[in-house]
């Protein structure tokens, strides 16, 4: 069985995609107008959960631009959250708060890239093992 995106069925693809980081978005967005450490603990659970999203790709520009968009979803979700709720963000969401959305660009970016780097090369010394046995 595959692990990569492009195997999978177009609904888990989509919800692997897009889904995650947009539910994920809504709900820190909420929590970060309510109480600044339940945001904190929603934002460590969604990266932990999103670590995985870097090894569903081939190569190092499919893992980056997945995280890319995923950052980007993930923070438009947040912004139009807080917007939608009419409620003030607490501090734990930077002023002007687009700059979010550079953040989570850039950082899940990078994650995914790392994440894709270090499954890689397991990948490849698994296949190296293989080949040898």
């Amino acid at each position: 069985m595959s692990h990569y995106l492009s195997d999978m069925p177009q609904p888990k693809k989509v919800w692997e995609a897009a889904g995650g980081a947009i539910v994920t978005g809504i709900i820190c967005g909420y929590l970060s107008t309510t109480t600044g450490w339940a945001y904190y603990v929603a934002l460590a659970v969604t990266i932990i959960g999103g670590l995985p999203a870097g090894s569903q790709h081939r190569t190092l520009r499919g893992a980056a631009l997945r995280g890319v968009a995923a950052g980007g979803l993930w923070s438009l979700a947040l912004l139009a959250t807080i917007q939608i709720s009419d409620r003030e963000a607490g501090d734990a969401i930077p002023r002007p708060m687009w700059v979010i959305v550079v953040i989570a660009v850039v950082f899940t970016a990078l994650v995914s890239s790392v994440v894709w780097t270090i499954v890689n090369r397991r990948r490849q010394r698994t296949a190296t093992k293989s080949a040898a046995a």
